[in-house]
């Protein structure tokens, strides 16, 4: 059986056009997405960090009540770009959300793309201790019952030896204050 030769040729001719031009579109529209960032107000003033973590580099500052734009999310933090274009990443409570950003279609599908979940601005991050407060600690009467029943989960001097002496570790004596 025998073929036409121009039929491969049409073939290979379309994909070698069409294969580019998907890639090209594809990466522009990947490419464009961080410009679809969600929009925050600063609760606080705060110090913008390199990464998202508390020894990171300082990268900038800034004011409460300044406009900024959420452009990544890594646990509890956020990376915003504030204006005068400053970037780096802040804790998440000292950004308030923006109630346009839940309905813009594209401020929705670029938090699905970064987090694996659409993003909601309803969504309270919660750090810190909450529900106490000076009265409460001032009026606050210990609890014997509950600390003897940690007395469980102590271990023997025995036991603790023979756990120091498989990591090799060595026993230090510390000055106790007065």
């Amino acid at each position: 059986m025998t073929t036409s030769p121009s039929f491969p040729r049409k073939r290979e001719s379309m994909s070698r056009y069409w294969t580019p031009a998907f890639a090209g579109v594809t990466l522009a529209l990947l490419a464009a997405l961080p410009a679809f960032a969600d929009p925050g107000t600063m609760a606080r003033s705060s110090t913008l960090r390199a990464e998202p973590h508390f020894d990171a580099a300082e990268a900038g500052s800034v004011d409460a009540d300044v406009a900024v734009d959420i452009v990544g999310r890594s646990g509890g933090w956020y990376q915003l770009k504030a204006p005068g274009g400053k970037t780096g990443w802040t804790r998440m409570s000292t950004v308030r959300l923006s109630e346009s950003s839940s309905s813009t279609v594209f401020g929705k599908w670029a938090g699905l793309f970064e987090s694996g979940r659409s993003s909601n601005t309803r969504a309270a991050a919660t750090t810190g201790v909450r529900g106490l407060d000076e009265q409460d600690l001032a009026n606050a009467q210990p609890n014997f019952q509950a600390l003897d029943s940690l007395n469980q989960y102590a271990s023997s001097s025995g036991d603790a030896t023979h756990f120091a002496a498989q990591l090799k570790l060595q026993a230090t004596n510390l000055p106790l204050e007065k």
